[in-house]
Formats: C-alpha cells, sequence, structure tokens
C-alpha cells in the first residue's frame, strides 16, 4: 500500500473515533437533558457537552476535507483547509477553490456529493447551515442559551376524528361540546364517554434560540446527517 493510501486510512479512523465519541456524547447528553427539563434549567456542564459534540463532528468534517486534499489535491501541503458550506452557489464555488482546488474537475463525484449538502441546492439541508451558524457561535462568542418550552395540549379522539386544543389559551363556557361530550367548564375537560379517548399532553424541551429548533432532535438530525454525508464521501475515496 502506497504512503498516501496509509494517510487516508488514518485519516478515516481519526474520523471515526470522532463520531464514536460524538455518539457517546450523545448519550450523556440525553441524560442531563432529562435532568435539566426535570430542573427547568440548563446546566453549565449540559452546555459544555453540547459544545463539544458539535466541535467533534464539525471536526470530523474537517478531518474529511484534509482527506480529500491530500489524496486528490497535495500530500502534506494544508493551509484554511475547511469543508465548505455556503449559502449559494458561488460562494461554495469560490470555497472549494479555496480549500480543495480543482476538485470540480478531478473527481466531479465528491464534488457532487458535497454540493448535494449544501443550504442553497434544498431546503432540507438547512441544518449543515444551522449546525455551522452553532459552531461558529459556541468558537467565537458564547454558548447559545437555550429556551425551555412547555406546550399544553388536550386532544379528544372518537371514530377517526381528532380535535386538540391548548387549555392556555382557550376557556370553555356553558353549553360547549366536543365531539359530542359536554365541556365542564370548572375542569375544562370533557366528560368521560365510553367511545372517546381523552389524553392531556404536556410537550416539554430545550431549543436553540439562535436556530429556532428544538435542542435534542437537531443534535440527533446533526449526528445521522454528518455520518452519511461521510459515508458517502468514504466510498468514493478509499
Amino acid at each position: 500500500m502506497c504512503v498516501i493510501n496509509l494517510i487516508i486510512k488514518k485519516q478515516f479512523l481519526e474520523i471515526a473515533a470522532l463520531l464514536q465519541k460524538s455518539e457517546k456524547q450523545l448519550g450523556t447528553i440525553k441524560d442531563s437533558y432529562n435532568q435539566s427539563l426535570t430542573k427547568k434549567e440548563v446546566s453549565e456542564e449540559l452546555k459544555v457537552d453540547i459544545k463539544n459534540f458539535f466541535e467533534n463532528l464539525r471536526s470530523a468534517l474537517d478531518f474529511l476535507a484534509h482527506a480529500i486534499h491530500d489524496k486528490y489535491v497535495s500530500c502534506g501541503r494544508r493551509h484554511n483547509i475547511y469543508f465548505p458550506v455556503r449559502g449559494n452557489f458561488n460562494g461554495f464555488r469560490n470555497a472549494v477553490r479555496q480549500s480543495l482546488h480543482d476538485l470540480e474537475a478531478k473527481q466531479p463525484q465528491i464534488y457532487e456529493i458535497i454540493k448535494r449538502t449544501q443550504p442553497y441546492y434544498s431546503e432540507e439541508n438547512i441544518w449543515i447551515s444551522n449546525f455551522f451558524k452553532l459552531c461558529n457561535l459556541k468558537k467565537h462568542v458564547a454558548l447559545t442559551e437555550q429556551t425551555k418550552v412547555e406546550r399544553h395540549e388536550v386532544r379528544v379522539s372518537a371514530k377517526g376524528n381528532i380535535v386538540g386544543w391548548d387549555p392556555n389559551s382557550v376557556t370553555y363556557g356553558q353549553g360547549v361540546s366536543i365531539l359530542g361530550s359536554p365541556v365542564n367548564p370548572k375542569t375544562q375537560m370533557p366528560e368521560p364517554h365510553p367511545d372517546h379517548k381523552i389524553d392531556n399532553i404536556i410537550w416539554v424541551g430545550f431549543i436553540f434560540d439562535e436556530i429556532k429548533e428544538d435542542a435534542l432532535p437537531f443534535m440527533e438530525k446533526v449526528l445521522d446527517k454528518v455520518k452519511i454525508i461521510i459515508s458517502n464521501i468514504k466510498k468514493e475515496v478509499i
């Protein structure tokens, strides 16, 4: 095996280690997250764990860019090499040329994979823009504050029909019925009915203020998406 292939193999082992570390971190974050929900505040330790989680995934993508550069541009000669993410095509093309030079001509299939991850390419890729935004804030400003959100909802279902409402926003008076069940003005709940199912739901979670995303689902999405990007490019490089 030639030297360059050994170098690339080692780089992907480092990337795999970062992904594995991120998976373990997410497990720890979930435990701390649930504790924070109970206490109704985000602990400083949890903020640090989230910061490290995002930074490790960002590093995994940057290591991927280094592997591409070493194999197809120039091994060992590295300067300002980052995984490119831009909001428009011209910005993306310039970022690729800066870090990965003529990748579009040399390896169009890899260029295409990276292009398809860009925020401008599809609305489904807004996650990577938000991910990088959080990474940059954490590196250069401070941890993004999170806000706890509680949403209360009552649902009544019967024979395939579902009616839901926020009891904090709606008050029912005398004589109101929902799917045939009269609402008790004192409890604001429908009276029991053998054919009805009543769910009293409280939605609880934290959001990242900067991107208005639910924190835990967003972190899970970022981990899954980064793993897919790396897997797709690894198939082309190794």
